[in-house]
């Protein structure tokens, strides 16, 4: 299981938006490695997308495939919720064009976006977000324990690099990132 819990220094609905648009050019940017073989997202509305990602692990291994649904929304109190989950097919994905043989994953996991009172800057308008992550995976096959956790390590790193894309000043560069990783 991967957790991480950051705040972050702007609105919850930006805060929100950057983390649901998955194939924004800053993040294709950001993600654009040569172990990505095929990344792609489908929107069936505002609140929900289909995403496709194909990683090559190397070592020999198969390509992993991960095929997810992404649907968010707003919940009381200005808060909102961003669900994340493994699916078998998707229409809007009927014969992907990805690379022969892979094999499927599975994943779920839940990111949860806060408005927080921000202390050091009590006079001001300025908004502060805490952000939760929750997600577990399940990468299929036999996988060296050393890659699932260098793979864990990359992708809790991506909630460090939204904090330092949103970081206002020297103080909020400075807050505590909690990152839990639990290998089963």
């Amino acid at each position: 299981m991967l957790c991480a819990e950051v705040i972050v220094d702007t609105s919850v609905e930006e805060c929100a938006a950057y983390t649901f648009t998955t194939m924004s050019r800053k993040k294709v940017r950001i993600n654009d490695r040569k172990d990505v073989l095929f990344r792609q997202s489908r929107k069936f509305n505002d609140h929900c997308q289909d995403f496709l990602l194909v990683r090559d692990f190397g070592l020999g291994l198969r390509p992993r495939q991960f095929l997810t649904k992404h649907i968010w929304k707003r919940i009381n109190g200005g808060k909102f919720v961003h669900a994340i989950e493994n699916v078998e097919e998707s229409e809007l994905f009927p014969e992907p064009a990805i690379p022969n043989p892979t094999v499927a994953t599975k994943s779920k996991g839940c990111i949860f976006y806060e408005p927080v009172f921000d202390v050091h800057n009590a006079n001001t308008n300025h908004q502060v977000t805490k952000v939760k992550y929750i997600a577990q995976f399940t990468l299929g096959g036999i996988i060296p324990h050393q890659l699932v956790d260098m793979t864990a390590v990359g992708h809790l790193s991506e909630y460090s690099l939204t904090r330092k894309l949103f970081c206002k000043g020297e103080r909020s560069l400075n807050r505590e990132l909690a990152v839990n990783y639990k290998n089963n």
